[in-house]
């Protein structure tokens, strides 16, 4: 889920940064259409974004702009070219002339291009249909995909594309396959026929949108209504779960739908019960039987995923639980299944009349201790007499929960002599703990109550001691007899205590006590300990930091516990450490696992220079099993040797030839930032356009860089003819960057030139582009 959030935002930052023009654009709010058609074709890359933009925001098409977008389809920059396709799609059937040019650029390796020419096209309407059906038959796999899409669009006036789209359905290509039927389905959505071809489909996936769209339909067939009933029994489950989603929405009897909904949920697969509980609402049924249906298969549920789902379903349902019904989500809850909060949320709703059955649960069930006092605390003042009566219960799970929940409780009404004589007298030690938390948050002005918390730090068992630590620095207790207290509990003898003793003094201001308190626990046996005390450490300024604390925290870089060691290491690049010591130990963590060497790696990239003594350590990071330490490795070199660009330009050459795209890109993008000074990398950059996964972060690098060494004219002039359009142009592109030391190609160049400017149908921007290389080449620039 979060690389498909991640994948999303990326998405939506690339077309922001496509749509939105330069701010000069505002210049040209105003100016007659004749100049921004001359500018959309200046020199000057921003003239021709803002140009361009500003044509297609007024929308302002005719035959001379349809002309000029088409044109700019041939743009270098991703901006005009986006702005174009824009325009032409806005244009719709204004722009016909265009259509030859779109069709071309459905076999364009950039994905958004191809997705805004199918779109274009779509909008054009019919008048595109016979160039996209002539393009089918001789089209790759991903131009199907999008003459597919196209044609979709159009939706019904399209019908002359249906066999070619019913042969689509038995691609080799599973995307094709997909857009094929979505289109059959926008041009012919009421042919019963391609419904049976698609529900009997041998792809799945199709079987679904089969399974979907006869879900939409007004009415259905008989053999529709089979075929529906059909899905609950396939042998995939994705397709089951199509079926019980359709059934849902669909026309069917609601008797009908309960039935597949009951069958449902009792399928072998997980993914097919939670997408009938997804279903449930669409199905129509009446609540109160809903809530039956739900609190059956709640009883019989297998896992966590399903109980929970099934809860959730039960707290949007509005009437509350008898408690019968009570007692059947207690079971479960005892099981360990469901989320605590949304238990709370659905029992609240049945009021005090529950809460004999709440508290008879935790003679059976004490697990649900925590779930029954927030229960009771949610019910509020109608519970409380009840709850105070259970002060008095022979059971100390009871006790306890009537403690947990008094604590919640509003108002007045709070028995504070009562509960503080548990702290003291109570026999069941998770009792007195509950007692000393519930006094503190309800009664903290009393000076009794400070004088059972002194005591209680001493008190046999750990649980007592545990909370009346965390109430030392939340009472008003004197301060010498507090820290005399908090320092005899470093010596604990349980961990949980020591745990509690590190929590609690982060929360002082007091940097005498909590500095030694903290430099012993973060030595302590116990790594749970140890992470508390470092995670107390992180909370110093660096300029409140001794050396001791510095030291301390050097030595906890080295720490045997991975997770003591990253918080380490986090807080001494927040410390702004950088001596050879600091760098050192850094160094020796760059060992598994993941977590640390990142973490390591990326302190001594903030270290920059000062950080050199550890590259040989880094180096061998770069050869690492993980392509997140090798991007961390990557960026690290990059930080530390910035200086060194011979040096640093061959690791990151190297690094292009990594097996995983995204340390190929940290490299890339580390290389653009060495502008001129790392030409050695561009062959290898420009080799790289030929790959959809590389081409963006290559052609990027390539731009920052701006320059290439004479010893690339050969690999340039053998691509000027390539078919990747963004290959050729960045082959003229880079020879002008040479220079004066390209003499040798100029009769080439002036040759193409010549043919260009004599062939009407050639690419105003590719002539551009060659005139341009020639005069840098002859030092005209």
């Amino acid at each position: 889920m979060k690389r498909r959030w991640l994948f999303l935002l990326l998405f939506g930052a690339v077309t922001w940064w496509l749509v939105v023009p330069t701010r000069g654009w505002a210049q040209l709010e105003n100016a007659p259409l004749d100049r921004l058609v001359e500018l959309a074709q200046a020199d000057e890359v921003n003239d021709r974004r803002d140009a361009s933009y500003e044509i297609v925001r007024r929308e302002a098409f005719n035959a001379q702009t349809i002309a000029l977008l088409a044109t700019l389809l041939d743009d270098r920059d991703p901006q005009v070219r986006f702005h174009a396709l824009i325009g032409l799609a806005h244009a719709g059937p204004q722009a016909e002339a265009a259509i030859d040019k779109l069709v071309e650029l459905l076999n364009d390796r950039d994905p958004q291009v191809r997705f805004r020419a199918a779109d274009a096209l779509g909008k054009i309407g019919t008048a595109a249909l016979p160039a996209l059906l002539q393009a089918w038959e001789k089209s790759s796999s991903r131009a199907r995909v999008e003459i597919a899409r196209a044609i979709g669009i159009m939706g019904p006036s399209a019908a002359e594309a249906v066999e070619v789209l019913r042969g689509g359905l038995d691609h080799e290509d599973r995307q094709v396959r997909s857009e094929a039927a979505a289109a059959l389905l926008s041009v012919a959505p009421n042919d019963e026929a391609i419904h049976q071809r698609l529900v009997a489909h041998e792809d799945p996936d199709l079987r679904c949108m089969g399974l979907f769209a006869l879900a939409g339909m007004p009415q259905l067939s008989p053999s529709q209504q089979q075929w529906l009933w059909e899905g609950l029994q396939d042998s995939e489950p994705v397709v089951r779960e199509a079926a019980i989603v359709a059934i849902a929405k669909s026309r069917l009897p609601a008797e009908k739908k309960e039935e597949a909904v009951l069958r449902a949920l009792k399928d072998d697969e997980e993914t097919v019960r939670l997408a009938s509980l997804a279903a449930i609402p669409k199905a129509g049924l009446p609540p109160t039987e809903l809530a039956k249906l739900l609190l059956a298969s709640l009883a019989e549920a297998e896992t966590p995923e399903t109980a929970g789902a099934l809860l959730k379903g039960l707290v949007r349902l509005p009437q509350p639980l008898s408690a019968e019904q009570v007692q059947v989500v207690l079971a479960v809850g005892a099981r360990g299944q469901l989320p605590a909060e949304d238990v709370v949320a659905l029992l609240r709703r049945s009021g005090p009349q529950i809460v004999s059955t709440l508290l008879q649960s935790l003679e059976h069930h004490p697990q649900l201790e925590a779930i029954v006092a927030a229960t009771l605390a949610s019910i509020g003042p109608p519970a409380q007499e009840a709850v105070f009566n259970c002060l008095n219960h022979p059971l100390g799970v009871v006790r306890r929960a009537a403690l947990l929940a008094i604590g919640d409780f509003p108002g007045d009404a709070f028995p504070a002599a009562r509960i503080m004589a548990m702290i003291e007298s109570d026999s069941d030690p998770g009792v007195r703990s509950a007692a000393i938390k519930t006094a503190v948050e309800r009664a903290a002005e009393e000076e009794s109550l400070r004088h059972l918390v002194v005591k209680a730090v001493n008190d046999p068992h750990p649980a007592v001691r545990v909370q009346a630590v965390m109430a030392l620095t939340a009472l008003d207790i004197p301060r010498d007899r507090r820290n005399e207290l908090l320092r005899a509990r470093v010596e604990d003898a349980d961990a949980n205590v020591r745990l509690a003793l590190a929590q609690a003094v982060t929360s002082l201001a007091e940097r005498e006590l909590i500095s030694p308190i903290l430099g012993r626990l973060a030595k302590d046996a116990v790594a749970e300990v140890r992470l508390a005390a470092i995670g107390g450490l992180s909370r110093w300024r660096p300029e409140d930091v001794d050396d001791r604390l510095r030291d301390l925290l050097r030595d906890a870089i080295a720490d045997e516990s991975p997770q003591v060691c990253v918080a380490a290491i986090e807080t001494a690049a927040q410390w702004q450490l950088e001596d050879p010591v600091t760098v050192g130990r850094l160094a020796n963590q760059l060992r598994p696992p993941e977590q640390r060497q990142v973490a390591a790696l990326e302190a001594l990239q903030r270290l920059g220079k000062k950080a050199e003594p550890a590259l040989p350590k880094i180096e061998e990071a770069l050869a690492d099993d993980s392509p997140t330490v090798r991007s961390a490795a990557i960026a690290a070199v990059a930080a530390i040797a910035a200086e060194d660009v011979s040096y640093l330009t061959k690791k990151l050459i190297q690094a292009l030839d990594d097996p995983a795209w995204e340390v190929r890109q940290v490299a890339a993008q580390r290389l653009g930032t060495l502008g001129p000074a790392a030409k050695l990398a561009v062959p290898k950059l420009f080799t790289m356009l030929a790959s959809e996964e590389d081409s963006d972060f290559a052609s990027g690098a390539l731009r920052e860089i701006d320059a290439a060494p004479p010893e690339a004219i050969d690999l340039f002039m053998q691509h000027l003819d390539s078919d990747d359009r963004r290959t050729a142009f960045f082959a003229i592109f880079l020879l002008g960057k040479i220079g004066p030391d390209a003499k040798r190609v100029l009769p080439e160049l002036q040759k193409r030139l010549a043919a260009a400017e004599q062939d009407s149908s050639s690419s105003a921007i590719r002539t551009r582009f060659i005139r341009q290389a020639i005069e840098a080449i002859r030092g005209e620039e």
